[in-house]
């Protein structure tokens, strides 16, 4: 009931699960909680697929209950999710702690640490009363730009127990990343694309997260830019430029025909659109600093809204 609760309070109206033995009282809980729609699925990684999937359209933390036995499948999926940087919580009822050590059938010691190479945070509820406070935590940690999957382990004695704690609105742990940037760094890009002979603007998914795709345009239309983005639909999943623009040139790759020899680059959200190149100059603005200037060398780069900064783009320029 705690943990239903909490979901709920953080705005969850949708569960996708493939149930298991040791869950059971989260269903007794949702029983009685019609607001909360449950979503079944015969495999875990189709289960995933699916919130991952809910996540991408909705920009809602997808909610998953796995058996746990089961993780290794959910996980193969959960790999995407991480690599696209979609907010969703996998949660399994993990062997009791009293267990733990005994090596018993189907199940591994800790499970939540083998997600930890695909997660943003792992972590096992270790009372009943922590619960919600574990779910909240969860909930902060996937639905924080840039997002990502996290994984709960919920002992099947904590599932099991009784205990009397508090539940969290969302508002009090929602924490909006809308980052306005530099406006020297700003009148310094623009002064860059200004004086460009042969710039281009490549665009990918953050740019989507912050709903960015009007001012995407304006910047493109004001400066005739020629756009691009990754794989034949502008991002890896999303469309933060409309393909049908008569700027928009098609696939970003290391040498292009049109528009040529570029002398500056403005990357805008694209995870993998930081090409560096002898000539060219590298403007990256992103929202993830993990990944920003990690795989090349960045002239100038900023940690931003998207929306934001393609506004105050335009409006310096």
């Amino acid at each position: 009931a705690l943990f239903v609760q909490q979901l709920k309070a953080a705005g969850v109206e949708h569960i996708f699960f493939n149930p298991s033995t040791g869950d059971y009282p989260i269903f007794d809980a949702l029983v009685d909680e019609p607001a909360i729609q449950l979503i079944k699925g015969i495999h875990e990684g189709a289960v995933v697929a699916m919130a991952d999937g809910y996540a991408r359209v909705s920009g809602k933390t997808g909610v998953v209950i796995v058996a746990n036995i089961g993780l290794p499948n959910a996980m193969t999926q959960m790999v995407n999710s991480w690599k696209d940087q979609i907010p969703v919580m996998v949660a399994v009822a993990s062997v009791e702690q009293d267990a733990l050590g005994r090596d018993l059938f189907q199940e591994p010691d800790h499970c939540e640490v083998m997600t930890q190479p695909i997660t943003k945070w792992y972590w096992a509820a270790k009372t009943t009363g922590s619960i919600p406070e574990t779910v909240r935590r969860g909930m902060k940690f996937a639905s924080t730009s840039p997002c990502g999957p996290v994984f709960l382990s919920l002992p099947t004695n904590t599932l099991r127990e009784e205990a009397t704690a508090t539940i969290w609105d969302q508002a009090k742990f929602d924490v909006p990343m809308r980052i306005r940037p530099d406006k020297d760094d700003i009148a310094k890009a623009a002064r860059i694309l200004l004086e460009a002979k042969n710039p281009l603007m490549s665009v990918g998914d953050e740019a989507t997260w912050c709903r960015a795709g009007k001012e995407l345009v304006e910047l493109a239309e004001l400066l005739g830019l020629p756009v691009t983005g990754q794989a034949g639909n502008l991002g890896f999943w999303s469309k933060p430029f409309p393909t049908r623009h008569p700027l928009y040139v098609g696939t970003q790759l290391r040498d292009m025909r049109y528009p040529g020899k570029v002398d500056v680059l403005l990357n805008l959200g694209n995870k993998y659109g930081e090409r560096a190149a002898p000539g060219t100059q590298l403007i990256s603005i992103r929202l993830d600093p993990a990944s920003l200037a990690r795989g090349a060398p960045v002239d100038l780069g900023m940690v931003a809204d998207l929306r934001l900064a393609t506004a105050d783009l335009v409006a310096a320029i």
